[in-house]
């Protein structure tokens, strides 16, 4: 094989400096209690992306992330005490975020399907205390998760991963249960 067929196309490397612009949302079903207690909580998040890809090595990149969040919706039982019965009916919370600090370590950078693994932090502001007016508006929040990335040859990025993302109030209200979502997630990103 010749060195010219060695060499990936450039469009599909990631080099240090790389700006990525994108937008992804997703949901979660459920409310695993890994760290929080809050169950039968359904999750819908949208975020604005920014990346910098920070330092590059033979097959990997790391990039710093931060994300806008214009949109989170918790959803989960409206408990009503009538007789010890709870409702089937659901409370909606609307709120948004910011996750100024995140990082994401890209494997197989020279190649157009990148596995990569990645967590973020900041914090969730809602309309409504969450999960009741014993909680507290204002929330703090992470994740951790992975995925993969598909380049095109227009530097556009299709993304698909999972996250395990958690946000409670640190015990700032009278109660604290901390909510747990599986996210699922799609994204579109271009690279500048």
């Amino acid at each position: 094989a010749s060195a010219a067929q060695n060499v990936a196309p450039a469009y599909y490397v990631l080099e240090k400096g790389m700006n990525e612009f994108g937008i992804w949302g997703g949901g979660s079903p459920n409310s695993p209690t890994v760290i929080g207690t809050t169950k039968d909580a359904r999750l819908i998040i949208v975020g604005l992306r920014y990346a910098r890809v920070l330092a590059t090595g033979k097959g990997l990149a790391f990039e710093y992330s931060a994300d806008l969040i214009p949109l989170v919706i918790t959803s989960q039982p409206r408990s009503l005490l009538d007789n010890n019965f709870a409702s089937e009916a659901r409370r909606s919370i609307y709120g948004a975020g910011l996750s100024p600090i995140g990082f994401q370590l890209d494997f197989g950078r020279r190649k157009r399907v990148k596995p990569f693994i990645g967590t973020s932090g900041g914090f969730l502001y809602f309309k409504d205390s969450v999960p009741d007016n014993r909680g507290t508006r204002f929330n703090f929040a992470f994740d951790l998760g992975g995925g993969i990335q598909v380049f095109t040859r227009s530097r556009r990025i299709f993304t698909a991963g999972y996250k395990y993302h958690h946000f409670s109030n640190a015990n700032n209200g009278q109660i604290n249960p901390g909510f747990d979502a599986n996210v699922f997630y799609v994204g579109f990103s271009v690279i500048k």
